[in-house]
């Protein structure tokens, strides 16, 4: 978890400082910033509230999203398009869809 380091020193805290923040001990937030334990859920939401970041970054997963950059295009688009339609236009773009698919399947 890398980025906990480097979220603790961008704003200026100390392990002590931060670990009394959380609620636990500087040891434990040592290992949490090697890696050598993992924080359990509600420490991940608090530190990363605590910080205004999401758990996604303090986990270091934003890093690996460029595996999927084709999916997070495509689909946030359409479904921002279906959202974006009233009902009837919904239910023919749907119908539309399935025409398309079985299309594909022939």
């Amino acid at each position: 978890m890398k980025n906990l380091k480097t979220v603790r020193i961008k704003n200026h805290l100390t392990q002590q400082e931060l670990a009394y923040r959380l609620g636990i001990s500087r040891t434990a937030l040592t290992h949490y910033e090697n890696g050598s334990r993992e924080m359990d859920y509600d420490l991940l939401i608090k530190t990363a509230d605590l910080f205004d970041i999401s758990v996604d970054y303090l986990i270091d997963r934003d890093s690996h999203a460029a595996l999927f950059d084709d999916a997070r295009i495509v689909t946030p688009k359409i479904f921002d398009i279906y959202r974006r339609l009233p009902e009837s236009a919904q239910e023919q773009l749907l119908a539309f869809a399935e025409i398309m698919l079985k299309d594909c399947k022939s």
